[in-house]
């Protein structure tokens, strides 16, 4: 995969916030929009019960490669799985789920790719 293929990781935020249903609008549409392939860190549970209740239909799917969410893009969204340890209520941030997402972050340094900027 040459670095220009390479999928965006994105992070699942807030659990309670809004970053899942914007990750699955961007991923239904991918092609009309030219959205670049990326895989979420998330729980697929969660991000399955979402669409369904948001009304749309976005098959999601478990990959545990950055190689693998390339192949998965064009026909489910990828998912690294993680499991939330509480239910998920959009709007009321839960410390258990909110401490798990932090946490999730630190395995995705190998991800990151520096630009040299500044703030």
């Amino acid at each position: 995969m040459s670095g220009t293929n390479k999928p965006l990781v994105l992070t699942m935020g807030e659990p309670a916030g809004i970053g899942a249903e914007l990750a699955l609008l961007a991923w239904r549409h991918r092609n009309e929009a030219g959205v670049p392939p990326f895989f979420l860190v998330d729980d697929p549970r969660r991000l399955e019960q979402l669409a369904t209740a948001t009304g749309l239909d976005i098959p999601v799917a478990a990959v545990h490669r950055a190689a693998d969410a390339a192949d998965t893009w064009p026909h489910a969204l990828p998912v690294l799985p993680l499991s939330l340890p509480e239910p998920v209520i959009p709007g009321q941030p839960n410390a258990a789920n909110s401490a798990l997402a932090l946490t999730a972050m630190a395995p995705m340094r190998p991800f990151i790719v520096t630009t040299g900027l500044r703030a």
